[in-house]
Order: C-alpha cells, then structure tokens, then sequence
C-alpha cells in the first residue's frame, strides 16, 4: 500500500509550482529566461518546510459511568446502546468540564483544537435533556429541542455521521438535516440518501421537508443561510410557531469563529430573531453553546473570547464558561530499547502489507507477549523505543523541520527516510480504536506567491550579474556596485510570444515607478522595435476582446524611470520604448505580471497534492478515488464557490487532453478523429472517468472532448499548442 512521504510530495508540489510559473510566464528572449529561472530555483525562494508538528494528547478524566455514578447524569445514561459513546471510555478532561458546565445549565464556548471532542460536549448535554424528557413521558411530543448550526454544507454533513452513531442507537430521538439540497418529498429524499449513503436512513433521521415540516425533529441540523429562508416562510413555521414551536430548548454554533466583522453583525441579529420567534425575546431560556478550534490563545483571552459570544448570542457568558484543552506531555516512557535501520524498514514494509501482530513483533526483533490488533502491538513496540522518545522530545514544544529533525536521530545511515518511516508508524500506532496515537503529528508546507519580477534595463549592467530579481526595489543593487544609479521596473510578459515588457504608474514629475500589486490601472512599457514582429493569434484576440494594440513613443531613463526628458540626472540614460495600449486602455492577456495569487496556481499545487494522497485504507463501497479526499478552504464563500468548478473543470480537461494524447500516440500516424474514438473510450472506461454510462454515451462524450481540443480557446494549453500533436 503506498504511504504519503512528506519529502517527495514537497519536492513533487515545488516542481509543479514552478514548472507552472515559467512556462505560465515564458520569455522570448532566452538570456532573461535563463535568469528568471535562476532566480526561481533560490533555495527558500518559495518554499518553507516540510515541517512536522505534533500536537500533546489531552489529559484524560472521568467517564460518563463516573458521571452516573456520581449523580450528574440521569441512569438512562448508563444503559446506552450506543458504540458511538461508550459509557466506560474516559473522556478528555476538557469533555469533562464542558459537560459539567453545561449540565449545570451555564451556556459555553469549547474552544479546543481539532479533533478534541467538541462535538460529544454539547451531544451529551442534548442527549441527557432527551433522556429526561423521554423518562417524563414528554419525549412525544414533535418539536425542536436543538438547534446546530453550521457555516457550510460539508460541515454539517459530517457532523451527521456523529449524530447518526450516537442518536440513532436510542428509541424514540428524531435528528433531521435541513438545508438546500434537501428532498421534498419521502420518495426522493429515501432514492438520493440510497444513492449518496448505499443504505436505508439510520432510526430516527428524517430526511425530507414535508415529514420535517409536519412533524419537526427533536435535533435540527442546518446552516445559517437556511435559517434565515426557514424564519421568513410560512410552509417552516410549526419549527417555531404553534405546539411545535414551544419545545426550543438548545442553539450550537460550530465554527464560530467564522463570525466575526459583518457576518457576525448579521448572525447576532438572526440569533435575535430566533429567540424573539421561540420564547419572546426571554433571555437565560436558551441554552447557549459555541465550538472553535481557533480561537482565543490560552486562558489570558477567555474573558475576551466570553465577552464575544456574550455580544453573538446576547446572552450571559463569564471567562470560567471557556472551555480549554488540558494537554499532558508526549513523551511517556523511557527509551528502553532501540530499533535498528534494518528492523525499522521490515517493521515498515511489514505494517504497509497488513501483517498480523505477531508478525510484526518479528519484524521488529522484539517480542514481548503483545495481544490486540496490529495498532495496539505496534504502540506497545514502540512507546518505549529510543527513536521514538527522542521525536516526541524533539516535538515536545515546537514544530522542527523535517530535515533538521531527521539529522538529530542517530543511529541511521538514512535519517530522513528512517523518521518519515517512523512518524508513519508512530502515527498509526495506538493502544485502542478510541485513543490518540504514539505521535499524533502532522506535516506543514508553505509555499509563497509570485509577488511580482523586477528588471533592470541599464545598458551597462555588469555582465554576469543578474538583470532579474523577485525583490520589490527601487534602485539595482547590482550596478550601484560599479557606481552606477539604475531604477528597476516591473517585469511583464506576452503569454502569447514571450516579449517582455515593464508595467508601472506615472507618478510626479512623470516618473514610472511600482505600481501596487493588484493594481491594473497601469501601463506597459516595451523596448522599441518593429512591432509587426510580434506574434498575434486571432482566436485569442476574439476570445480575449482585444483589438490591434496602439503605441506612442516615448524615451525612458532607465537611470532614474522619467519619461520624455523629465528626469534630473546629470548623465541621463535614455531608451527608446513604446507605451502599448489595448482595446480598454490597457493590456490584459498581452501583458502579463508575475503574479500567481490566482486560482490556477491554487489549482496547480491542490493537484499536486492530490495526486501524491495515498488511497483509503478502508474506503466505503460507494467511494471515489479509491477513498481519497483532499479539503481546500477559502477566505471567501464566493471564491470557494468559484473555485470547485473551476478546479473540477480544469482537472478533467488535463486528463481528457493526456488520453487524448494517448489515443494519439497508439495509434502512431495521422489519424481523422474517429479513427481513435474507440479506443479513447476504452481508455477513459478503464481510468474510471465515465459516470456508468453506455458505450454509446461513451463514446458521443470522447467525441465532445476532440472537438473541445479542435476549437480549443486555451490554445497555449492544447496538444496543438505545447507541440504534442497538430491539428489541420
């Protein structure tokens, strides 16, 4: 089974990344190409790490057996049939003190880290409350009791699995997910969970408007734009109106950090509504609870943090109602015994090939009397091995990059593929499905955006200095060292023949100088020669708008940037150039800065990426990619939601071009287009790319993807346009 090496998918998503800029950004003229590659290959130009973070496991407390012991939760509480909570498992200690507060009627923000539980803190509470009423007889009656509101779709989808394990256990709890996509009716509700689920709903989910409009569930699932459509209309009211709309008992926000600057001013005023609709504005009559694995830095900003949901919620909340993370220490053992390169590689290659427990402890020469599955025998291998607890030391109380960590291991002639191989181990390895691992760590790349390439256009630069730098200055540090004075100017290209240019504002006393990086009110700049001999491409002009470019001469000094002898210099150095104009004033395709804080960039390193994931070890019968998933975030709800498709478009258009490629390449001579229409089909059925279609449908599909390339309007991207085939 292929595992995700952290080095090479570094290296993989580097060279991609910069692959992209130089043939995005392709300059004609082979000297400066040669330079600006230089210049993108400094090491730590645009890449930082890997890095390896582990994060300390939480301290353990009670559990929700103590609780019932103890007299905090009801004893229906202890005969839960469900396997999503165990009664007896410890819970975190920050679990404990939520439930706590919460059972003691206080609101509460968790605000602990991912993964940590935040979700059973406020389940619990629900579930207790449900329990009650159930024991009370009042449990029949339909009618909201919580509300959980998510900030997107996908969250509130996931957060259903947790739902549906815990509730679905107990008779009698209803839990419904309301938002857009949600069916009208029972018939298609049921056909689309079947489809998206591979099953039939779990006890107690309702899965479409009309049963929850008639009869709404005890827990409400939803976001927060849904909310706003579910108060105004009249077909949503009996969740808030009549005898099923006096039933409100809970309001959970997840993610709430999201909230802030406008969206929390709009969110604020909907949780009023809310409340005005339910009890009549009544405060303390809600119970109160936010999740967030960001927010706040410790316990100095609990009281900030409170004094935030307080404003959110209009509601009381004090810094103690702040739930923290209570961590303990990686390191727990001492390191009692050592692993050598060999062991660690057979151990390695045994546990990639699914070995059994007892093969393991033979592939790692040590064989005490371990019992459990492979993960408890490899956390009982290696919890005291040598290696192992100086990684957890090391990572004790900072990130380390991968390469100094690994060059602070001994004993190994390969450090680096030893710790990748151990941190893969550590990973998996814990002593029950319910515990954290031996090394609960994670890797960090960082890769930074092309903010633009600076040139220096003096013609005495020193020879053999670079003409080119990816640092914003003002002056060329390499001809001041001769005594000379040079202004350096911004870089731009011609996507379509490499011919470079300068862009920049005028200024005062009409000096062209930087302009900001996002600012397209500038203009290009070129050296003067004949313009005629500059490539031109009709298909791109109709699809770009543009018509014949305008030039007016100009004399630049390069010395100090002024145009038309507008500069002070005592020994002006003048060039001839031309300030190009497009269509709308300014060019657009034709002049093209070195920025790459676009979706394609995003678009480039997220494939890299994905394409490096190993597949799911365990993937479900109805899963894509072999279980694969990659999660992208965006500042933005409008960028998230233009970058899906376009990823999505982009990526199967380069897959539909290489086995276009492909088809090509077999059928070794020229060939009409459906000569190759079969056996493109048979290459996209045996990728996988086909959604159960007919060969007909099959085959009409290929036949749209060789027209798309035949029309193609991105043609520096086509086969015909990067030299793989030609079209005539």
């Amino acid at each position: 089974m292929k595992s995700l090496d952290p080095v090479a998918t570094s290296d993989r998503i580097q060279d991609d990344y910069l692959s992209y800029l130089r043939t995005t950004f392709s300059l004609a003229d082979d000297d400066l190409r040669r330079d600006l590659d230089a210049r993108l290959r400094e090491p730590r130009r645009f890449r930082r790490g890997p890095f390896v973070q582990a994060t300390p496991p939480y301290l353990a407390g009670c559990s929700l057996g103590d609780l019932v012991r103890e007299g905090v939760c009801s004893t229906a509480m202890a005969n839960t049939p469900s396997a999503g909570l165990p009664v007896e498992r410890a819970l975190y200690r920050h679990q404990e003190a939520g439930i706590r507060r919460l059972l003691d009627g206080r609101n509460a923000v968790v605000a602990t880290g991912t993964g940590s539980g935040k979700t059973e803190v406020y389940l619990v509470r629900i579930l207790e409350h449900l329990l009650r009423e159930r024991a009370a007889g009042t449990l029949g009656r339909p009618g909201v009791r919580a509300l959980l509101l998510y900030p997107m779709n996908a969250l509130a989808n996931d957060q259903l699995k947790r739902i549906r394990e815990i509730f679905s256990a107990f008779e009698g709890i209803t839990y419904g997910r309301y938002v857009g996509d949600t069916e009208h009716t029972m018939v298609r509700a049921a056909a689309s969970y079947r489809t998206q689920f591979g099953g039939e709903p779990a006890r107690g989910e309702l899965i479409d408007r009309n049963t929850m409009q008639a009869t709404p569930p005890h827990i409400l699932v939803t976001n927060y734009a849904m909310l706003e459509y579910l108060l105004l209309r009249p077909v949503d009211s009996s969740f808030f109106d009549g005898p099923t709309g006096n039933q409100w008992k809970f309001v959970v926000l997840d993610e709430v950090h999201v909230y802030d600057g406008a969206r929390g001013a709009e969110m604020s005023m909907l949780l009023r509504r809310l409340r005005d609709r339910v009890n009549q504005s009544e405060r303390g009559a809600l119970q109160c609870v936010a999740t967030s694995a960001t927010l706040g830095r410790g316990p100095q900003d609990s009281p900030i943090v409170a004094e935030f949901a307080a404003k959110l919620f209009d509601e009381t909340f004090e810094a103690e109602d702040v739930v923290l993370p209570e961590l303990g220490q990686l390191t727990a053992a001492d390191g009692r015994w050592s692993l050598d390169e060999d062991q660690l590689v057979q151990l390695h290659d045994a546990w990639r090939a699914g070995a059994r427990g007892d093969e393991l402890r033979s592939a790692a020469g040590h064989a005490p009397p371990i019992e459990g599955d492979p993960a408890a025998v490899l956390w009982h291998l290696l919890h005291d091995e040598q290696h192992v607890v100086e990684v957890q030391t090391q990572l004790s109380d900072s990130t380390v990059a991968v390469h100094e960590l690994a060059n602070r291991l001994g004993g190994f002639a390969d450090p680096l593929g030893s710790l990748v191989k151990l941190v893969e181990l550590c990973v998996a390895a814990r002593p029950d499905e319910h515990s954290a691992s031996l090394l609960p760590a994670r890797y960090h790349l960082f890769l930074r955006a092309s903010e633009g390439a600076f040139i220096c256009w003096h013609p005495e630069h020193p020879i053999g200095s670079p003409r080119i730098t990816l640092e914003r200055h003002q002056t060329c540090t390499a001809c001041a060292l001769v005594g000379k004075s040079a202004a350096v100017f911004e870089l731009s290209v011609c996507r379509l023949c490499g011919i470079d240019y300068v862009y920049g504002v005028l200024g005062d006393h009409n000096v062209f100088s930087h302009a900001q990086p996002f600012d397209e009110r500038g203009i290009h700049l070129m050296r003067n020669f004949d313009l005629g001999s500059v490539a031109t491409d009709e298909d791109e002009e109709a699809v770009s708008g543009e018509a014949e470019t305008d030039a007016d001469a100009a004399l630049l000094c390069v010395g100090c940037g002024a145009l038309d002898h507008a500069c002070g210099c005592s020994e002006p150095v003048l060039v001839d150039v031309v300030n190009l104009k497009g269509k709308q004033g300014t060019l657009r395709r034709c002049g093209s800065r070195f920025l790459s804080g676009s979706e394609a960039a995003v678009s480039v390193v997220a494939t890299s990426l994905y394409q490096e994931l190993p597949p799911s070890p365990t993937p479900s019968p109805r899963a894509t990619a072999e279980g694969r998933k990659l999660l992208i975030f965006s500042d933005s709800r409008q960028d998230a939601a233009f970058f899906a498709p376009y990823l999505g478009r982009t990526y199967n258009r380069a897959l539909e071009r290489r086995m276009l490629w492909q088809a090509l390449v077999q059928a070794d001579e020229p060939v009409v287009m459906e000569d190759i229409e079969l056996d493109l089909v048979k290459l996209g059925e045996r990728a996988g790319f086909f959604a159960d279609g007919t060969r007909k449908k099959n085959r009409e599909t290929v036949t749209s993807w060789m027209f798309a390339e035949v029309l193609a309007t991105d043609r520096r991207q086509s086969l015909d346009g990067v030299g793989l085939a030609e079209i005539v």
